[in-house]
């Protein structure tokens, strides 16, 4: 009996040091679990510079989130999402289903980036919208949050809340000459990601929301008169065409023209489809 004890008061020691080193590192776990499944919808590289878990009192917060552009597009990032805060169900976290109560990503930064007829954001939604059909829910699945068995796996969320807030997008493309146009998102806010299914995978949470953030972001650039952008843009270098056309020569002048009746013939190309034209 003495040495049954014994045995099973060491098994209870293991036991806590595993516990004990879960916990303590369950911050990395996390951080690494975002850059694992991040890049799996999004199709860029998705880092983050660090998170907290207060387990007891149901709080983590997710700093310096940031989503990297798909192939192709020269602008650093697509998103920057500075500060991610959480808020969920202590009781829930020893389960098999977490339910968080809220997410609120505050004051996000994000760039949209216009070339050769296609948007950074409308690719990343594209890539979102693909994995949640490959995850078995099609396009309704992205809407709802629901995910098949086979992609869930592991530990489920619900989501009751998930609000982007005070966010900001600024402008990139190639008729901008190196200028930025900036305009507000109106707020996000989802409800009962996952609900209906009774919890869905981390990875389908992530499509959910940068698929939603996507369709807000190219809607808001929308407003904007790109087009408009766009034309300035060329009737300034046709000027300068005449301006080298009368000072330069017919040599320079004809160069000038010919660049500008290019970037005047790439406007139609460039903004088909992207701003409701």
């Amino acid at each position: 009996m003495k040495k049954i004890l014994i045995g099973v008061g060491a098994l209870v020691v293991v036991a806590a040091v595993a516990v004990f080193l879960l916990v303590s590192n369950l911050d990395s776990v996390v951080k690494e679990a975002i850059e694992r499944v991040g890049p799996r919808v999004t199709q860029t590289d998705v880092t983050v510079d660090g998170v907290s878990l207060e387990i007891a009192d149901g709080a983590a917060a997710i700093r310096g989130l940031h989503v990297g552009n798909p192939a192709g597009f020269q602008t650093p990032r697509a998103m920057d999402l500075g500060l991610v805060s959480v808020r969920l169900d202590t009781n829930s976290v020893t389960g098999d289903v977490i339910r968080i109560h809220e997410v609120v990503i505050d004051a996000p930064q994000m760039t949209y980036e216009l070339r050769d007829g296609l948007s950074n954001f409308q690719r990343i939604q594209k890539n979102a919208e693909d994995f949640a059909a490959r995850a078995g829910g099609g396009q309704a699945g992205a809407a709802s949050g629901d995910a098949s068995a086979e992609e869930a796996g592991g530990k489920q969320l619900i989501v009751e809340n998930l609000y982007v807030r005070n966010a900001q997008v600024g402008v990139s493309a190639p008729f901008l000459q190196g200028k930025e146009v900036s305009t507000a998102i109106p707020e996000i806010h989802l409800t009962g990601i996952g609900e209906r299914s009774g919890g869905t995978s981390p990875a389908q949470v992530a499509a959910v929301t940068l698929d939603a953030i996507a369709e807000r972001v190219i809607g808001a650039v929308g407003q904007l008169d790109l087009r408009g952008m766009a034309e300035g843009a060329a009737g300034a270098v046709r000027e300068e065409a005449q301006k080298a056309l009368e000072q330069g020569g017919a040599e320079a002048g004809k160069a000038a023209e010919d660049a500008g009746k290019a970037l005047q013939e790439g406007i139609g190309g460039a903004l088909k489809g992207l701003t409701g034209d």
